[in-house]
């Protein structure tokens, strides 16, 4: 079971004080060293994780969604509960939660939505896709609803007109509830991505877009003035390891 706490990147002073960027700078070393050493040293990694007060289950806030519907009794009892992934892409988001419901015996529908043929295609031919319905089409043009809608690293692509109707389309077609998971805006991280994707020789493309991705980013006032101009109310704002913002929201 994922057990998840929000790591805080405010404080008091803000979150451009000193304080918050030291925690920052913290979180990237942690991040950093769990990145490398999880695929052949998983005890080192978790240790580290651990002595560092950040759980490795920090690192999935979108199962954390989940299990807090499942454990707050929301979970459908009579049907499979319908997830919706918008902007599925490879489709990796599906696959880690098939997993997770398989784990805890309960029966769902997976299905991934984008726009591009060549993300289904993809998603389709990659292990433990299977059972997995992947959809090509726009978003606005889906009128199929799901029980659960998410999203991830999905919203900084949309403008804010887009993104607006992207809310108010989630109110309607989320009977449980959604969840957006994206970046956080911070100086740290756009300064801080650029140095580690030269030092893990990652490729051109990730070391230019992962900066231009930070910073079409939100910070928490972003999504309030956004939220309150779709008419969403009593949705959840949260900072999650590493530089995520989350927003959820669970309909009473």
């Amino acid at each position: 079971m994922c057990i998840l706490v929000p790591t805080v990147l405010f404080t008091s002073a803000g979150p451009d004080s000193p304080a918050a960027t030291a925690a920052a700078v913290v979180l990237v070393v942690v991040q950093a060293a769990t990145l490398l050493w999880m695929p052949t040293r998983p005890e080192l990694a978790m240790s580290v994780a651990i002595a560092s007060g950040v759980g490795i289950e920090q690192l999935c806030p979108t199962l954390g969604f989940l299990d807090r519907l499942f454990d707050g009794g929301l979970w459908p009892q009579d049907r499979p509960a319908t997830i919706l992934d918008v902007g599925s892409g490879y489709g990796d988001s599906l696959r880690r939660i098939a997993r997770w419901a398989k784990a805890r015996n309960l029966d769902v529908r997976l299905q991934g939505l984008d726009r591009s043929p060549w993300a289904a295609r993809a998603a389709e031919r990659a292990p433990g896709s299977e059972g997995i319905e992947w959809l090509t089409e726009d978003l606005f043009d889906h009128r199929g609803g799901a029980d659960i809608v998410i999203s991830s690293l999905f919203t900084h692509h949309l403008d804010d007109a887009n993104l607006i109707r992207f809310l108010e389309w989630q109110e309607v077609n989320a009977r449980i509830g959604w969840f957006v998971n994206d970046l956080l805006r911070h100086p740290f991280s756009y300064h801080g991505f650029g140095l580690l994707a030269r030092v893990m020789l990652w490729h051109r493309f990730v070391r230019h877009d992962g900066p231009v991705s930070i910073s079409r980013a939100f910070r928490p006032e972003d999504w309030t003035v956004l939220l309150g101009r779709a008419g969403v109310h009593q949705a959840r704002i949260e900072a999650w390891f590493p530089f995520r913002l989350c927003v959820s929201r669970v309909r009473g």
